[in-house]
């Protein structure tokens, strides 16, 4: 979260945004280097909250500025990516407003896709539990024993 100058990486402030999100879009400025940094510290506290098979972009702002004036190089927003296992968008300030569009859209179909079969496996697994337990014998006292009964069987006792 940058607030002016200031980033916050507090898990109290992040906490709530974090809880139930499809996914994960983190900005940073190609010309400023503590933006980049914040990404490094922040994601570790998204990631605690990302569930397998949410989708994560890294979106390197303001692409289009002279090489003079980027401190974060495509080469380390790319390797950052590779690390976190997500996918890397460049996208430059004056096409950003054009591009915005179809990157939501993309986004969206992804996250929406990642829920779907996050929801299909979480189904999946409830049926596998409910047929296990059908097949589980009822319990003793169900067909008719009692405690002592069973205790006098195990010790072979008649």
């Amino acid at each position: 979260m940058c607030i002016g100058k200031t980033y916050v990486a507090s898990s109290a402030i992040l906490e709530p945004y974090l809880r139930g999100t499809d996914g994960f879009l983190l900005v940073y400025d190609v010309t400023n280097r503590d933006s980049f940094e914040f990404l490094r510290t922040a994601h570790t506290k998204a990631f605690g909250y990302r569930e397998a098979g949410k989708p994560v972009w890294v979106y390197g702002a303001r692409t289009d500025r002279p090489q003079m004036e980027r401190m974060v190089s495509a080469e380390e927003g790319e390797e950052f990516c590779e690390n976190i296992e997500a996918k890397f968008l460049r996208v430059p300030a004056y096409a950003a407003q054009v591009l915005g569009q179809a990157v939501i859209e993309e986004m969206t179909g992804r996250a929406i896709v990642s829920k779907m079969s996050r929801e299909a496996a979480s189904a999946a697994r409830r049926e596998n539990m409910s047929k296990d337990l059908s097949s589980v014998d009822p319990a003793p006292r169900q067909r008719g024993f009692s405690i002592s009964s069973l205790k006098d069987k195990l010790l072979h006792r008649k």
